[in-house]
């Protein structure tokens, strides 16, 4: 009996490659079937290239906002802040009366200072600052006086920003800031920029209704100097000004207690 000959591995191959298309075909038949769709195939790639470049531009443009967002969600406000006193010195620091975020104790890197998001509704009541010292954030102010202040139509919004959750604001109404300037009694330069903010007013932690955060009566009581009052705040560096933003409660100086 002659021995048998090996198989041919040509004729090996076309056999496995049959069987392999038979089997493909069935699987892609399969899935078809169940409602699934078949493997993706190598057509997707440019659009994945595309899509990561997108991404990526997106986290360039908005990487403050996105900074300023995971800051505000590792260190939300556990319990009600307790307002520290301040001076304006400690807030403006050594530059005082000129604004300059080098020198202040709030000064928390290259370019922020003060809370992380001046919208937040629960901000941090401290932060560490480049010199990692943990400073107080909600401070109050006495003996100032408020020099300007209006509605800043520029800045209004319906929705709560994306840091308190991104909602419409109740009846889907439209809340501005309202904004000024205060300073220390008895000088004309050195201010605090004061905004009671958009979110904070449609929570109704301020505005007309709130004896604490009258947005509305405060406007009897501007002057040039003459009429004192206390401020309460979160500090916060605006680009190139410091602020109490969001600027929480004011009363008189005269008054004895706050509302």
């Amino acid at each position: 009996m002659r021995p048998a000959h090996p198989p041919d591995s040509r004729s090996v191959d076309r056999r496995v490659a049959r069987a392999n298309s038979r089997h493909t075909s069935y699987t892609n038949e399969r899935l078809e079937a169940l409602g699934v769709s078949s493997p993706p195939r190598s057509g997707w790639r440019p659009l994945a290239a595309v899509l990561v470049v997108i991404a990526l531009v997106l986290i360039g443009f908005y990487w403050t906002d996105l900074v300023s967002f995971v800051i505000a969600i590792m260190n939300p406000q556990e319990s009600p802040c307790t307002p520290v006193m301040e001076d304006f010195t400690d807030i403006l620091g050594p530059p005082y009366p000129a604004q300059s975020l080098n020198g202040s104790r709030y000064r928390t890197g290259p370019t922020t200072g003060g809370v992380p998001h001046k919208r937040a509704l629960s901000p941090p009541c401290f932060v560490r600052n480049t010199n990692g010292e943990a400073v107080p954030t909600l401070v109050e102010v006495h003996g100032v006086y408020l020099r300007n202040y209006s509605l800043a139509l520029y800045d209004c919004s319906d929705h709560f920003k994306y840091v308190n959750g991104g909602a419409p604001y109740p009846n889907n109404q439209v809340f501005c800031d309202n904004v000024g300037d205060i300073l220390v009694v008895g000088t004309t330069t050195g201010q605090i920029h004061i905004e009671f903010d958009q979110d904070w007013q449609a929570k109704g932690l301020c505005g007309p209704a709130v004896r604490s955060c009258d947005t509305i009566k405060i406007l009897d009581y501007r002057s040039n100097g003459n009429l004192s009052l206390d401020f309460r705040g979160y500090v916060y560096w605006d680009d190139e000004h410091w602020e109490l933003h969001p600027a929480t409660a004011w009363k008189l100086s005269s008054d004895p207690v706050w509302a």
